[in-house]
């Protein structure tokens, strides 16, 4: 290992054996150390071991060396500004563009990178030359951004929030509350623009003078999913989801099972009335078949009736016969003729029952 590295490697030792107990764990975290359940000195002993390996390692250790000198701000005893030799520091960097076209960054994004910057222990100046060095080189913010000499982290995610044209925390609140499924959104992808939007929510609360909190952006959360859905069905069933979820993953995924069990019932009675309408349609189907038979004898009976009405005659009874009718003989009852001119009791034309002309009311001769 250089004079050089060595240096560094010393400087870091010294930083990190005079930090606090929060440097500490702030440090171990950012490079993957372990810190549950153990002390100081067994935290620093543990960073210690990534010390030695990096040294053994040409190649990862200047990497590692660059970042520990971020992390405990090293600075040199001359100048009293951070180390920056060359091949161990690592400016910060935006994953993206700051501008407009299909590729530029969002806005959520370019906040978590901000936020992871700090998180890693860049330097407050570091991250805002990142964030210049990410803006598209012929747009008018950066020609404006690079020409202003006082600017803090804080002024320019402001100025960055107005050129990406974001709502204020009290205007995404109000959208928040009118948020509703759109007719070609599906539930999931509604929830997910709600999730969206109340991020966008917290993130902008952070920043802004009138603060709502997380605990009532989250309470409004769920009532805006639940009123905003538009199926009944779902909507009962995802009311008790809303009540009880502690994390997004599992919102997600119980809209999820909800919308899946819903697909597979109407499969079931689409199947249903397919086969209904198939046995319908079918040429030769069973019940194609009987509704041509019962037409058949629907057009009998019909054809029946409209002659009984043409000889003023009477319906005929469920039998098939037409009742026998009083005053009518028995050969015209049995042939089925309604109209029947004969003597009831001889059968002969000519007179009625009763007349004294019928064979059967003469006395006979003893």
């Amino acid at each position: 290992m250089n004079e050089q590295r060595a240096q560094i490697s010393t400087e870091i030792r010294r930083k990190l054996y005079v930090a606090d107990s929060n440097d500490i764990n702030r440090i171990a975290k950012a490079i993957g150390v372990e810190t549950a359940g153990l002390t100081d000195v067994q935290v620093l002993s543990q960073i210690e071991v990534k010390l030695i390996n990096c040294e053994k390692d040409e190649d990862e250790g200047k990497d590692f060396l660059s970042r520990m000198v971020d992390l405990t701000r090293v600075e040199s005893t001359a100048d009293k500004n951070p180390f920056r030799f060359t091949g161990f520091h690592r400016d910060y960097k935006l994953s993206g563009q700051i501008g407009e076209g299909s590729n530029a960054l969002p806005y959520m994004s370019f906040l978590r990178q901000v936020q992871s910057g700090v998180d890693k222990g860049y330097g407050e100046q570091d991250i805002v030359d990142g964030i210049i060095r990410a803006i598209q080189p012929s747009s008018k913010l950066r020609g404006y951004l690079e020409g202003r000499e006082d600017l803090s982290l804080t002024v320019i995610k402001d100025i960055i929030r107005t050129y990406y044209k974001e709502s204020s925390a009290t205007e995404l609140y109000q959208e928040l509350c009118v948020l509703a499924q759109t007719p070609k959104e599906s539930p999931q992808e509604f929830v997910l623009r709600a999730l969206e939007l109340k991020q966008k929510i917290i993130f902008a609360d952070k920043e802004s003078s009138t603060k709502y909190g997380t605990a009532l952006i989250d309470k409004l959360f769920r009532q805006s999913v639940e009123t905003g859905i538009r199926d009944d069905g779902l909507r009962v069933e995802l009311a008790s989801v809303l009540k009880s979820f502690k994390t997004d993953e599992e919102l997600l995924q119980n809209i999820n099972d909800i919308t899946r069990k819903q697909g597979e019932r109407a499969s079931k009675i689409n199947s249903k009335e397919k086969s209904v309408k198939a046995l319908l349609t079918e040429p030769e189907g069973r019940l194609l078949t009987e509704l041509k038979a019962l037409r058949v004898e629907v057009g009998e009976l019909k054809g029946r009736f409209e002659k009984a009405e043409r000889n003023g005659e009477t319906a005929p009874s469920s039998g098939g016969r037409f009742p026998r009718r009083r005053g009518q003989c028995k050969r015209c009852y049995e042939n089925q003729v309604l109209r029947c001119d004969h003597c009831f009791r001889c059968g002969q034309l000519g007179h009625r029952r009763g007349d004294p002309q019928c064979p059967s009311q003469k006395p006979t001769e003893n």
